[in-house]
């Protein structure tokens, strides 16, 4: 299949209902064998490399549009994708990533109070799952676990695909590794202790066993 024929295909397997979509089970397929990818961010790497270049661009007017929509429709995709012309993958990541923020949305760098917050919303919704620290910290495994979109709305002024690529780059992840340590500190201060105790009793037996025998 020439570059032509995948675009057409595409576009529309993309205005299809999203469980009648072949591509969705080829990026399903795809991200098993990609560490780091999931079905949404394959899904818009296709978007961005084969769909035509002028369904990419819109307009703060557009997403005006987009926003008045959807609170006439609610998240009818396909029937806003129609009114829009583009197809209902595009008008949905839009919405999710881009209009429903509005003018909150902020670009560009991550501020350190932004990302502290990030790593708390993240580590709050693990801790709430079935997520063990042997796990690992990695956006393979922690999108598993977690659902950007309500890690984007916790966070409050970034999209979920900017908290999952910011979450990817992080590094060092020094909160929970001082908590780790932290934790086996107090269990090998609290081994330390009991044995403390154990010779401490053990030097007290021994007291009063040479006193018996004294008498």
């Amino acid at each position: 299949m020439s570059d032509s024929e995948f675009s057409t295909f595409l576009e529309e397997d993309l205005r299809l209902h999203l469980r009648k979509r072949e591509t969705g089970d080829m990026c399903r397929d795809l991200a098993a064998k990609l560490p780091g990818r999931n079905n949404t961010s394959l899904t818009r790497h296709l978007i961005n490399r084969f769909v035509e270049k002028p369904m990419e661009t819109w307009t703060s007017k557009d997403d005006a549009t987009l926003r008045k929509l959807v609170t006439q429709n609610g998240k009818q995709w396909k029937v806003i994708a129609d009114q829009m012309g583009r197809t209902p993958e595009l008008v949905r990541l839009r919405y999710r990533d881009y209009a429903s923020l509005g003018k909150t949305r902020v670009e560009g760098r991550w501020e350190s109070p932004e990302k502290k917050k990030l790593y708390k919303t993240v580590l709050e919704a693990l801790k709430g799952s079935e997520w063990q620290v042997t796990d690992g910290l990695s956006l393979e495994v922690v999108s598993q676990y977690v659902n950007w979109g309500i890690i984007s709305s916790k966070v409050g002024n970034r999209g979920p695909s900017q908290c999952r690529e910011k979450w990817a780059r992080l590094d060092g992840w020094q909160p929970l590794e001082n908590e780790k340590k932290s934790g086996q500190e107090e269990a090998d201060d609290g081994q330390e202790a009991d044995e403390e105790n154990d010779l401490a009793e053990d030097g007290q037996e021994e007291v009063e066993e040479d006193t018996d025998s004294e008498v």
